[in-house]
C-alpha cells in the first residue's frame, strides 16, 4: 500500500503562486516577442532617409542598404532615447543615433516646415521643402543665435557669431567632400536645430587625437558612431589603482578639451559616469557631447567681457552646494576658465572615486588628499590649476607600470 502525504497549502500562498507563474509567462512571451519584431527591424526601417536633405546625411546608406549593418535585436529593443546597437558584418561594434525622442523628431518636422513658410503638415514634404531655403548659412546662424535648438545642447561664447558657425561647418565640409555642399549645409542645419553632437564629433576628430567617439557617418534620421565599451558606472567598484588610472585621463581630457584647440576651448557640463566609456584597450573616451560650452578664445574685441584675459575660477552656487553647479555666465566672460577641471573633481568628490587610497599610496604621496581637496573647493588663487597639475604627476607615478 502506498502512503500519499498531502501538504495543506492555505488559499493565500495558492493565489500567489498562481499570479506569480502568470506574470512569469506573460513576460517571457513579452520577451519573445520583442525579439521575433526585432529579428525582423533592420537599421534601415528607422533611417527615415525619405526626409533627406532634412536629415543628417547620407554617406552611410549604401552600407545599410546592401546589409553589411545590423542591430542587436534584443539590445536595441530596449533602447533610451532612440539609441541603438549593432554591428558591421566585419564584427565592427556600433553605436546608432537618431539624435532625440520620437515627440522631438516630429518636432523637427515640422521646425523644417515653417523654416520655409509651411505651417501644414498635411501639405509639408520635407524633401523637397528642404531645398526652398535660399541662405542656408543664415538659417543656421539664426537657429543658434535665438537658441532655438529643440535641446539647446551648444552654447557659443562670449557671443554667437558668424565666423564660430562657420569655423565649425568648415571643419565639418573638410571630411564630407562627397557630399554636395548646400545639402551638406542642409544636414548641419538640421542637426543644429535638435541635436548638435554630430557636427562636434566631426568638427573635432577622434582621428585627431579628441578623446570622443569615431563618427562613422549618417542615414535620413540615424547617425552611427563606434562604440566604445562599458560606461564608468562599471568601474565604480574596480581596485583603486584602476580608478586612478581611469582618474588620470579624465584629468588629461578636461586638459585637452580647454587647451588643445588653438580657436575654441570646450567645457563639459555633464560628467557622470555615464557620460563616459572605456574602450577594450582602457581608453576613456566622452560618448555624449549633447550639452557642452564652447568658447571661442579669439573673439571680436567689440564683444570681449570686461576682464576677458582674467583666468576663471569655477565655484560652486551658493543655492546648490551638494550639486554640481557653476556659472555659464562667467565661463563665458574669460577666456579660459578652469570650469573642466572644476567639474571632473566634483565627480571625484561627489563619486568617492580616489578616497580610500592603498596606505603605501598615501605613505608614498601624503599630499594626495588635500590636492583632491584643492581642486574640488581652491583655497588660494590659481590653486586649481596648481593642485590639478601636482595630481596628474602623483597619479601618473602611481599608475605606472
Amino acid at each position: 500500500m502506498v502512503s500519499v502525504i498531502y501538504t495543506y497549502i492555505p488559499p493565500h500562498v495558492r493565489r500567489a503562486k498562481f499570479i506569480f507563474r502568470l506574470f512569469f509567462i506573460t513576460a517571457l512571451g513579452l520577451v519573445l516577442v520583442c525579439a521575433l519584431v526585432m529579428k525582423h527591424t533592420s537599421i534601415g526601417d528607422l533611417t527615415e532617409e525619405e526626409k533627406c536633405p532634412a536629415c543628417y546625411g547620407t554617406n552611410l546608406c549604401p552600407a545599410i542598404k546592401s546589409g553589411s549593418i545590423h542591430l542587436y535585436p534584443f539590445i536595441s529593443w530596449f533602447n533610451a532615447k532612440n539609441v541603438y546597437f549593432g554591428h558591421t558584418s566585419a564584427g565592427q561594434k556600433l553605436t546608432f543615433k537618431k539624435l532625440g525622442h520620437d515627440w522631438e523628431l516630429e518636432e523637427l518636422d515640422a521646425y523644417v516646415c515653417r523654416l520655409v513658410g509651411q505651417n501644414s503638415k498635411n501639405n509639408c514634404r520635407l524633401s523637397e521643402l528642404a531645398w526652398r531655403l535660399d541662405d542656408v548659412h543664415t538659417a543656421i546662424f539664426n537657429t543658434v543665435l535665438s537658441n532655438l535648438s529643440l535641446r539647446s545642447g551648444i552654447s557659443f561664447c562670449p557671443v554667437a557669431d558668424t565666423k564660430q558657425i562657420d569655423d565649425l561647418v568648415d571643419r565639418v565640409v573638410k571630411h564630407s567632400k562627397e557630399t554636395a555642399y548646400k545639402t551638406l549645409l542642409i544636414n548641419v542645419l538640421t542637426m543644429f536645430i535638435l541635436n548638435p553632437e554630430p557636427v562636434i564629433l566631426q568638427a573635432f576628430r577622434a582621428e585627431d587625437g579628441w578623446p570622443f567617439p569615431k563618427y562613422l557617418g549618417s542615414c535620413g534620421r540615424v547617425t552611427a558612431q563606434e562604440f566604445i565599451g562599458s560606461t564608468l558606472a562599471y568601474y565604480t567598484n574596480s581596485e583603486w589603482r584602476t580608478r586612478a588610472k581611469l582618474a588620470l585621463q579624465l584629468l588629461k581630457i578636461a586638459q585637452r578639451m580647454t587647451f588643445h584647440d588653438p580657436r575654441f576651448s570646450l567645457y563639459m557640463t555633464d560628467v557622470t559616469p555615464e557620460n563616459l566609456a572605456v574602450d577594450s584597450h582602457g581608453n576613456l573616451k566622452v560618448v555624449d557631447l549633447g550639452n557642452i560650452i564652447i568658447v571661442d578664445k579669439n573673439p571680436p574685441l567689440s564683444v570681449r567681457p570686461e576682464g576677458w584675459k582674467e583666468k576663471h575660477t569655477s565655484d560652486i552656487l551658493e543655492e546648490c552646494e551638494t550639486c554640481f553647479s557653476y556659472s555659464q555666465e562667467d565661463i563665458c566672460g574669460h577666456r579660459t576658465s578652469d570650469h573642466n577641471y572644476y567639474a571632473v573633481c566634483q565627480f571625484f568628490e561627489h563619486t568617492a572615486w580616489l578616497r580610500y587610497a592603498p596606505e603605501n599610496v598615501l605613505r608614498a604621496y601624503p599630499q594626495l588628499p588635500e590636492l583632491l581637496r584643492e581642486c574640488a573647493e581652491p583655497q588660494r588663487e590659481q590653486g586649481r590649476y596648481i593642485a590639478v597639475r601636482k595630481l596628474i604627476a602623483v597619479l601618473a607615478n602611481v599608475t605606472l607600470g
